[in-house]
């Protein structure tokens, strides 16, 4: 199966003392990995602002394997894992891997669809149901 995929340069911002991605690095590229997902389906920052929704995070989980290192071009894709019937809570995984193509990293999430305006869990619309459905190709 394909999954959407997004290359990145590691930063030197994005490197610690040790001279390797820090591991907050890590599920920032992620984060950039689901933006970019939802941009491609149409739905940009603003479109979530209309519709007055947005995703909400509550468990970020890494299990890192190899090391990544400043300036290595790494490929980071993303998969919906799990989402509730009533479609508001989901849990998405990334795998990020090296320059190599080994797998460097794995990030799994548990989140959930917002409502902006009343601060409560909701059920998103059709069309963002259908994006999440389309995330695993």
């Amino acid at each position: 199966m394909k999954y959407f995929s997004k290359q990145f340069e590691v930063r030197w911002a994005d490197v610690d003392p040790n001279m390797h991605l820090r591991q907050t690095a890590f599920v920032d590229y992620t984060d950039q990995v689901r933006v970019a997902y939802f941009a491609d389906k149409g739905f940009s920052f603003l479109k979530f602002r209309k519709l007055k929704i947005g995703p909400v995070v509550f468990k970020v989980t890494a299990n890192y394997k190899k090391e990544i290192h400043l300036s290595e071009i790494i490929s980071i894709n993303c998969k919906l894992d799990f989402i509730s019937e009533d479609f508001r809570k989901w849990k998405i995984s990334h795998d990020i891997f090296n320059q190599k193509g080994e797998l460097s990293c794995t990030v799994e999430l548990d989140g959930a669809w917002l409502d902006l305006e009343k601060r409560k869990l909701t059920i998103p619309p059709s069309e963002i149901v259908l994006a999440m459905e389309q995330m695993n190709g």
